[in-house]
């Protein structure tokens, strides 16, 4: 988070959680915006391109244009999942979305966190995104919960 004292790492690594941080930062400006606050596909960009930017050639904040394979860890030539066909993704996400918004709120938050974090790995809507679902769907998950 901001403020946070730096670790002795890679540039690269280094880099990765400065994105994070970023994220978790705005993550935590919008904790207590109240009713006015609701998901689009507009802040979940955001967030992605706020992790992704130092990867400028994965496009991030936009959604994929082509295909996308999570490979095998004991083959990365054989996809282990196949994320939908990239014509999809922009509906999928709408729904997803929609959930985040309406969907189960009755529910706890770390059943809506795992619910979210799921749909967003199985959407796999960027070329890459490993993280942002993590931090729409753990730990700041509950500070952007808005109030029913």
């Amino acid at each position: 988070m901001a403020g946070e004292v730096p670790l002795e790492t890679s540039d690269a690594t280094r880099r990765e959680l400065e994105g994070h941080q970023r994220a978790m930062t705005y993550i935590q400006a919008l904790s207590d915006a109240g009713e006015e606050f609701g998901y689009d596909l507009g802040l979940i960009n955001v967030l992605h391109s706020m992790i992704q930017e130092h990867h400028p050639n994965k496009r991030p904040g936009r959604l994929r244009q082509g295909p996308v394979h999570v490979t095998s860890p004991d083959d990365p030539a054989v996809p282990a999942y196949t994320g939908p066909e990239h014509g999809l993704v922009p509906a999928l996400m709408q729904e997803l979305i929609q959930w985040l918004n309406e969907g189960d709120r009755d529910s706890p938050v770390h059943v809506r966190a795992s619910m979210a974090h799921l749909n967003l790995v199985k959407i796999h809507p960027w070329a890459e995104h490993l993280r942002l679902s993590q931090n729409i769907g753990g730990r700041g998950r509950r500070r952007m919960e808005p109030r029913a």
